[in-house]
């Protein structure tokens, strides 16, 4: 089976690699709306400029830099020059259980999520070249049957960690990327609502989980990021209700119970409350 971009949202294969080149304007048109992506992935720029929007926080791209996106995240392309063009080698959930790979990426996640956009060297990028057309011609053999999926799985295993050796090479400590305790709180209640929201939508679910009072979430997160938990937590919602009504052809009635709502028509108010359209309209735009 070969995993095409379309299908990324919902891949769970055994099958679990896909390396899609030369990713151009059809395709990102596919991600001008915001994608909840079930699996993990790089983008490898190769020439031009973008916006990107992965939860919440907006990175600008140029050649010569990689995005880590991890499994779960919320991704947007904002806009693009005409020249963007980049490369793409997606993972699923599968790909992560080597043990020693789990407790690579473990150690690194705090970095990679404050931090998914890394501009490289020159040195770097010619190194990561190299990975990627070795890994892409033993992507082509295994589709091709002349070597088994586990060597295509070896060689994204060199790669990650070819890029988590990118991520121990800067000095985020000081840098002031690691965070102190308010920061830290932040980025562990962001995590949360990417990964509850779809059934809880209440701070005191959030701070009860982070075991501080909700007064005391509401406070940090005003702090931290300019904003209250609970609007934090909407506009999570509202990006997950978007990328349903535009990845998925489920019903409004599908989405609302997938979601949590006591209604359609209760999911609709509060989708047109907080963007000024009906879902039927946000999904025909």
């Amino acid at each position: 089976m070969v995993l095409k971009v379309t299908d990324m949202k919902t891949i769970e294969s055994p099958e679990y690699i896909v390396v899609q080149l030369d990713i151009h304007d059809g395709m990102l048109e596919k991600f001008k709306h915001p994608h909840r992506f079930e699996l993990g992935c790089f983008l490898i720029v190769s020439s031009g400029n973008a916006k990107i929007s992965v939860n919440l926080s907006s990175y600008e791209l140029t050649d010569n830099c990689v995005v880590t996106v991890l499994p779960r995240n919320i991704i947007q392309l904002k806009r693009w020059s005409d020249d963007f063009r980049c490369e793409l080698i997606a993972f699923s959930s599968d790909f992560v259980k080597d043990l020693t790979l789990i407790r690579s990426v473990i150690t690194r996640k705090n970095n990679i999520g404050n931090v998914p956009v890394l501009n490289l060297s020159k040195d770097e990028t010619l190194l990561l070249t190299d990975y990627y057309r070795l890994l892409l011609n033993v992507y082509r053999r295994s589709i091709a049957d002349d070597l088994k999926i586990g060597a295509v799985g070896n060689m994204l295993m060199s790669f990650f960690y070819c890029i988590c050796s990118m991520y121990d090479s800067r000095n985020f400590e000081e840098s002031g990327v690691l965070p102190v305790h308010r920061e830290e709180l932040t980025r562990n209640f962001l995590a949360l609502v990417l990964k509850h929201c779809e059934k809880e939508r209440e701070v005191r679910f959030f701070a009860d989980k982070l075991c501080v009072i909700p007064q005391y979430l509401n406070a940090v997160i005003k702090d931290t990021r300019g904003e209250t938990a609970s609007s934090i937590i909407k506009k999570v919602t509202v990006l997950i209700m978007e990328a349903k009504l535009k990845t998925t052809t489920d019903s409004i009635q599908e989405i609302a119970y997938e979601l949590n709502f006591p209604s359609a028509s209760f999911f609709a108010k509060f989708f047109k409350r907080e963007t000024g359209m009906t879902p039927k309209q946000y999904r025909d735009s």
